[in-house]
């Protein structure tokens, strides 16, 4: 941690004795901890801090206290004007930004949920600075540094932010643009409302807010334009059953067994209904990705074979792109040889396809086959090995 610490005052302290005194007292006082030397030198890298404060002043005790000086110093300083800044401006995205699912929101995103413009949301997230990551665009998306930021804004005993606050935000909105037409709202939303309702369930809720929430991932389990939205939208995830059992979780922890029953049932038609389409009816339905994603929900030889099935119907209906993203995929996802169980039908499927393979996808195929499916190939393909090397 020292040698980093040094690195990241590098371009602040060129002197090297210097620079190491300091970079020893980060170091020890963060105790190894990368984040606190991190959130340390970036407020000097950004002018938060200055090298006198530092040298003149007891540094943060831990990350725990240099988070908490940073939203003392730049996001909520005590008064009036400022703590209604705070509340009204800041908290909302910071509630927004905490309760963020996978790669997090863009701006636009963060404006649309919050009914603010985006002018607004950005000043916000200027200040977040190094505290947010963005993927080195001004839109985002954004999403905490890391975690540890969220947990702390919204620990009982910093009292900053209600955990719920984000996630009924996010399903309010989600819910009020997609309830008479899913396809209106982005997929983020489609994929994780159900999530959203959920977590904030896992709150503490007022007691009438809880049931409305309960009311709503309900219904949402049982609307079938939903589930129908969240099937198409990746089938190869069956996020529509994860609704379902969601929705099924917070029955059961809310004594509410009918709908327990309701949606146990619901669950194994939908489950059944899924397992009927094979991954060649995704890929033909919704694309080669979503055939290659319920693929790979296989064990590992069942899903060779249905990825060169899948290749097989790309190129009968004479679609060249999908045929060879299918061959890169099972390339991509797939290095050790299938078992000698399955041999033989991977060398069926892979004799079909040898003509129309490109080199480098021949040489895909041959890292994975052994000596069994290897010889039938050759043998399928009368001995053509020159399609091979």
């Amino acid at each position: 941690m020292l040698q980093y610490a040094d690195h990241r005052l590098s371009n602040i302290l060129p002197v090297p004795a210097e620079r190491t005194t300091l970079a020893q007292r980060v170091a020890e006082e963060g105790g190894d901890n990368y984040l606190y030397i991190y959130h340390l030198t970036g407020d000097l890298q950004t002018g938060r801090r200055t090298l006198q404060e530092i040298d003149t002043q007891p540094l943060p005790a831990s990350l725990s206290d240099l988070y908490r000086q940073f939203i003392r110093r730049e996001l909520r300083p005590d008064g009036g004007a400022a703590d209604t800044f705070w509340r009204e401006r800041i908290r909302p995205v910071l509630a927004v930004l905490t309760a963020a699912l996978e790669g997090g929101f863009t701006t636009s995103q963060i404006a649309d949920i919050l009914d603010r413009n985006q002018v607004e949301i950005q000043d916000v997230l200027d200040m977040l600075g190094q505290y947010l990551t963005g993927l080195d665009s001004r839109e985002g998306p954004w999403i905490m540094y890391h975690r540890s930021f969220a947990e702390f804004l919204v620990s009982e005993s910093e009292g900053l932010l209600d955990p719920a606050d984000g996630h009924t935000r996010i399903a309010d909105f989600a819910l009020e643009f997609g309830g008479e037409d899913w396809s209106r709202i982005d997929s983020y939303c489609l994929r994780n409302v159900g999530y959203h309702l959920s977590l904030a369930l896992n709150e503490s809720l007022p007691a009438r807010s809880a049931k409305n929430y309960s009311d709503r991932l309900f219904a949402l389990a049982r609307s079938e334009d939903f589930l129908r939205a969240q099937a198409a939208i990746a089938p190869e995830r069956d996020l529509h059953l994860a609704t379902i059992h969601l929705a099924l979780e917070q029955a059961l922890k809310g004594n509410q067994y009918l709908r327990a029953v309701q949606l146990g049932i619901d669950r194994t038609v939908k489950q059944a209904e899924s397992d009927a389409v094979s991954p060649v009816d995704a890929a033909l339905q919704w694309g080669y990705e979503s055939g290659c994603g319920r693929a790979r929900t296989y064990a590992k030889d069942v899903a060779v074979v249905w990825y060169l099935l899948i290749a097989l119907s790309m190129a009968r209906q004479g679609r060249a792109d999908p045929f060879h993203s299918t061959l890169e995929d099972l390339g991509s996802h797939f290095e050790d040889r299938v078992s000698s169980r399955w041999s033989i039908a991977s060398a069926i499927g892979t004799s079909l396809l040898v003509p129309l393979m490109r080199p480098d996808e021949v040489r895909r195929i041959l890292r994975i086959s052994d000596d069994t499916m290897l010889g039938f190939t050759a043998s399928f393909t009368n001995g053509k090995v020159d399609y091979w090397t």
